[in-house]
């Protein structure tokens, strides 16, 4: 069977890129002829070459189009050319925008689908967007989520269950981005220091805000514990003016946006995730794999990832204290860490392995298609 996967793109090594480089390569292995074809805009910049190069190793083609404008309609012509021209069997979307314009675009009777990769919310604009996404659901042939939270979300409004489909994404840590960087040594950390870090964007549902708290509260009781912010984000900005509001300058560092996040999880022992609203984040995922234990909210889909008390420890969503309870007790007990990372990366690498999940996905073609 021929798949087509629309996707916008997005700055190198971002969650959906990463999901693209699993995804598609691992249904190639399942005798799906797997076309990634890439929507380019002028903001999120072009397919890059490194992108462009693990996907022709899998044997995945690339195909791309440019859209100038927001409105979909002159890119709903240009997809229904690349259609026309490859005649797949089913045309699986992976973003409002893309949604929209293969809704909009003749598709030769492929069957229609889409993923869900997960919503922010965070303010008008966005849930506009959601409300898009909610609507582009209910028009299509199937529709991808990735944990039963979102199942219930759609549902709720209005989306047919018999449409919505429990698929999770699968992890391949080689597609993970290393690039030799020793940030241990890069941040100023020593060796035998317990890092404690959270990975995501700095935004408001990450609350990267209680973190910070958390990092105040335990430094003045762990001294042998360090606390890193990885990522970027509109936060930034007043979270540094909080830190320094502190007289203590070193409670947090700020590490930015990195890529190379093989070489981080790497550098640290303990990654959180303080989230209000999430599907399943690849940070957890990858935290996971990488046999580092993850203390998170317990929203979306972070339970189907992470097996309270076993792989991590789980906090309800907005109690600070259980964070920071569950952050303490990992940094006092080197076994359990090294425990609970052992237990992560064998369930990760099982439970969230590209294998089993594009067999998943490759089923549901094949019932699709009937």
């Amino acid at each position: 069977m021929k798949v087509i996967h629309p996707f916008r793109t997005e700055p190198a090594g971002y969650g959906r890129e990463r999901n693209i480089l699993c995804t598609l390569p691992g249904l190639v292995k399942h005798d799906v002829d797997a076309i990634a074809l890439a929507i380019t805009e002028q903001r999120s910049g072009s397919v890059s070459e490194t992108f462009a190069a693990q996907l022709e190793q899998a044997g995945v083609r690339l195909v791309t189009v440019e859209s100038e404008r927001r409105l979909p309609f002159k890119l709903a012509r240009r997809m229904s050319e690349v259609f026309e021209a490859e005649k797949p069997d089913i045309i699986h979307s992976h973003d409002y925008k893309s949604d929209l314009a293969m809704l909009l675009a003749k598709t030769g009777g492929a069957v229609r689908m889409n993923t869900v990769h997960g919503w922010c919310s965070r303010n008008a604009k966005e849930r506009f967007y959601e409300w898009l996404n909610v609507q582009c659901c209910k028009r299509m042939d199937a529709v991808v989520v990735f944990c039963e939270d979102y199942k219930r979300r759609l549902t709720r409004r209005g989306v047919p269950r018999r449409l919505v489909h429990v698929v999770p994404v699968g992890l391949d840590p080689a597609v993970v981005p290393r690039e030799g960087i020793d940030f241990r040594k890069q941040w100023g950390i020593a060796d035998d220091a317990v890092v404690v870090a959270q990975l995501g964007r700095l935004s408001k549902e990450k609350h990267p805000e209680a973190f910070v708290q958390v990092a105040r509260n335990l430094s003045q009781r762990f001294s042998q514990a360090r606390f890193v912010l990885i990522g970027d984000g509109e936060m930034r900005e007043e979270l540094e003016q909080r830190i320094k509001s502190l007289d203590k300058s070193n409670v947090v560092i700020f590490a930015g946006y990195v890529r190379a996040m093989a070489d981080v999880l790497d550098a640290i022992d303990i990654a959180v995730n303080c989230s209000s609203t999430e599907a399943i984040p690849r940070t957890v995922l990858e935290a996971g794999s990488a046999g580092r234990p993850v203390v998170a909210t317990a929203v979306g889909g972070v339970p189907d990832a992470i097996a309270d008390g076993k792989t991590g420890i789980l906090a309800p969503p907005g109690e600070v204290g259980a964070i920071e309870a569950g952050i303490a007790k990992l940094i006092q007990d080197n076994e359990l860490r090294r425990q609970m990372g052992i237990a992560a990366r064998e369930r990760i690498g099982t439970v969230f392995s590209v294998e089993a999940c594009t067999r998943r996905l490759a089923g549901l073609y094949g019932q699709l298609l009937g």
